[in-house]
């Protein structure tokens, strides 16, 4: 059982203040409740970025004004997650707040209705802000919109649940009804194709003509013309069972049933990459591809990295590479012990707890923000050229007329060229 820790003497001073910006994850960072004051405020849905349909609206601007004025001044910091933190953040600063923001962005925002929002909340940061990203290429990534950003990955992993279970591996496939004699393979995620899963269904099938073999597919998300190419490809390979939404408990006996986690995502959403962590946590040690955050959770002493192929946009699993490193890690069942052992341990690093103790200790005492006056205009000039070159029109636009027509309407003002775009996609994923 993990006990809780008091806070470093330096935060223990007073308990900051949070405004809690999405009620709906609040339940995520219970632990912070603890440790500082939060008061939950519910948004729109930021589906309205989005514009994925005909049908797609826009928010209440006058709403989004008032409640920004209505919480202004009140808090040490306002916390959001995703593309709405970042449009909340233009509304405060324009609505006359300061208040330092924390931003989770959650997935790298490289697409137009992401990156927009994001371009027009860094014309107006301060230099208290900060953006928790998961991961240290993310983090220089975002950086280059001027934001202070960390590789911290927030809120973190209950490992109160995310744990090795005490019941044998033997019993708890017996409980799933899998086969005892199987070596067992487990992926949980989206069924996208940012996730490659038809490349994963690929690898299986060379693994079991060597070794007998089941895999087990976990989601929770899905494209449906996908999942039903998934579906189909998995229906001809056998022995593989596709769990749609399991329930948490039956989640972590899967963990904990499995011989292996094995990834072949190398998708361009995503940082940190909660899945494998909690595969680590649960004793399984993953294989994945050496793509993003997976590089700095998992290393060579609690599982494996396949290098990738492709150029800084576009990269692919090297699948007979995936098959090698699984046959290869089965076969010595004493060296995955010690991974396993090992990631328990490294899992630790990423729990709840222990990533709030230091978003609080990267944020230190509060402190009053200083009287500042919003831009006015759009002003490109100090952003790096693969940046200006996406609405080099809008520049000189006053920045209240932009984030309100993105408000209102939850359209951009016009679709950054083709080349534009994927020179601004190959810059950011430089160090991927």
């Amino acid at each position: 059982m993990l006990r809780e820790q008091p806070l470093p003497t330096s935060n223990r001073i007073a308990k900051p203040r949070f405004l809690f910006l999405d009620s709906r994850a609040q339940a995520e960072w219970q632990p912070l409740l603890s440790w500082a004051d939060i008061s939950a405020m519910s948004l729109p849905d930021e589906s309205f970025l989005l514009n994925q349909t005909a049908a797609a609206k826009g928010a209440d601007v006058e709403a989004c004004f008032a409640l920004a004025r209505q919480y202004a001044g009140k808090f040490d910091y306002i916390l959001g997650e995703c593309t709405g933190a970042f449009l909340w953040h233009t509304i405060f600063r324009l609505a006359g707040d300061w208040t330092p923001f924390v931003i989770i962005p959650r997935y790298n925002h490289v697409y137009p209705p992401h990156v927009y929002p994001l371009l027009l909340s860094s014309q107006l940061r301060q230099p208290a802000d900060t953006l928790f990203t998961g991961c240290g290429a993310a983090s220089r990534a975002f950086s280059r919109f001027g934001f202070r950003a960390e590789p911290l990955y927030l809120p973190g992993l209950d490992l109160t649940k995310f744990k090795v279970l005490p019941e044998s591996r033997e019993d708890l496939r017996a409980s799933l009804g899998l086969s005892v004699n199987c070596n067992v393979l487990l992926y949980t995620g989206r069924i996208a194709d940012d996730k490659n899963v038809l490349e994963l269904l690929e690898i299986f099938e060379a693994v079991k003509r060597s070794l007998p073999a089941e895999l087990i597919l976990c989601y929770h998300f899905y494209r449906k013309g996908y999942l039903d190419a998934c579906s189909k490809r998995a229906e001809a390979i056998g022995n593989v069972r596709i769990v749609y939404r399991p329930p948490v408990e039956t989640l972590i006996h899967y963990y904990n049933a499995a011989d292996l986690f094995v990834s072949a995502a190398v998708s361009t959403y995503e940082t940190f990459g909660r899945s494998p962590v909690e595969a680590m946590a649960c004793g399984t040690p993953p294989i994945l591809a050496k793509y993003n955050g997976f590089r700095e959770t998992v290393t060579p002493e609690t599982g494996f990295l396949v290098p990738t192929s492709g150029g800084r946009v576009g990269k692919r699993p090297d699948v007979p590479a995936f098959v090698k490193t699984i046959l290869a890690a089965l076969q010595d069942r004493q060296a995955l012990k010690g991974k396993a052992r090992s990631g328990i341990e490294r899992a630790r690093q990423f729990e709840v707890r222990t990533t709030l103790r230091e978003l609080l200790k990267e944020l230190g005492a509060p402190s009053p923000p200083p009287p500042a006056k919003p831009r006015a205009t759009l002003s490109l000039g100090e952003y790096p050229h693969e940046i200006r070159s996406l609405w080099p029109s809008l520049e000189g636009t006053p920045l209240a007329k932009l984030v309100i027509e993105l408000v209102a309407t939850g359209e951009l003002p016009a679709r950054p060229s083709k080349i534009a775009l994927q020179r601004f996609w190959q810059s950011w994923f430089v160090e991927f």
